[in-house]
């Protein structure tokens, strides 16, 4: 399956509505990878945290919204993907267990997935788009 524009921006669109939430009630977060206090209550300095983390990914999913095709959008979805292996790197050494960091939604599995968004341009040609179009002489690929 080829990524597309319409996909990059779902992630974006998916990524902001989720951290808003976040900025929201910090709970979202906090109470599966286990960050709230015996007490079940979230310490202040983790909703702070969370708050925080939130505004830097609802604007970065906001990037990959609004950003034109191109190499804007690339750079978007390249952003949002270092901060979601960054975060999966974070968490996975922070938390306290494997069923855990299972829940954690800062996964590896949306690094690869923001990753996979960057080559959704169409100024971003696969090998043998590149190939046909600097010979002349071998056989031509659509664009799409």
């Amino acid at each position: 399956m080829t990524p597309t524009p319409a996909l990059a921006r779902l992630l974006g669109a998916s990524t902001a509505t989720y951290r808003l939430a976040l900025i929201a009630s910090p709970r979202l977060l906090a109470t599966p990878c286990k960050l709230t206090a015996t007490d079940g209550t979230i310490p202040s300095h983790v909703a702070t945290l969370i708050r925080a983390i939130a505004v830097r990914d609802t604007a970065s999913g906001l990037a990959m919204v609004l950003a034109p095709t191109g190499p804007a959008l690339r750079v978007a979805v390249a952003a949002r993907a270092a901060s979601d292996f960054g975060d999966a790197a974070i968490f996975g050494a922070a938390l306290p267990d494997a069923p855990t960091k299972a829940k954690s939604p800062d996964s590896p599995r949306l690094g690869v997935c923001s990753a996979r968004t960057a080559d959704a341009t169409p100024d971003n040609p696969s090998p043998q788009q590149r190939n046909a179009r600097s010979n002349p002489h071998s056989r031509s690929i659509p664009h799409s």
